[in-house]
């Protein structure tokens, strides 16, 4: 069986609040995985993790950004302002990761790439 495409859902954490981007950024990862058929990588579960092990907040940005470069693509589901998906979304282009912002585009990225894995 071939692998599929990790996505990583990037957004704003901190503001408004992070349960609400968490819940935001969780409804995304289902579109991520039911409708576009790709697996989402999901940061803003670390909430869950720092509920039980408080950790300084460049420990998460330095971790979610470890997630990101190991992802196939980049699903920016917000554009407020953030510096921390601002960062990611910068590293991500300088990588050369593909970063999308609509839902659209990012199936049509899926099924090429997928089309293109499944050749191999």
């Amino acid at each position: 069986m071939n692998r599929k495409p990790l996505i990583y859902v990037c957004g704003a954490y901190r503001v408004p609040s992070p349960t609400t981007n968490t819940a935001a950024a969780i409804r995304v990862g289902f579109i991520v995985r039911d409708d576009i058929g790709a697996v989402p990588c999901i940061p803003h579960l670390s909430l869950i993790e720092d509920l039980h092990t408080s950790r300084t907040d460049q420990y998460w940005l330095d971790a979610t950004m470890d997630q990101m470069r190991c992802c196939d693509a980049v699903f920016r589901f917000n554009k407020s302002f953030s510096s921390g998906a601002d960062a990611e979304e910068r590293e991500a282009v300088r990588l050369g990761i593909p970063v999308f912002h609509e839902f659209a585009t990012l199936a049509d990225w899926v099924k090429q790439w997928k089309e293109q894995h499944d050749a191999k």
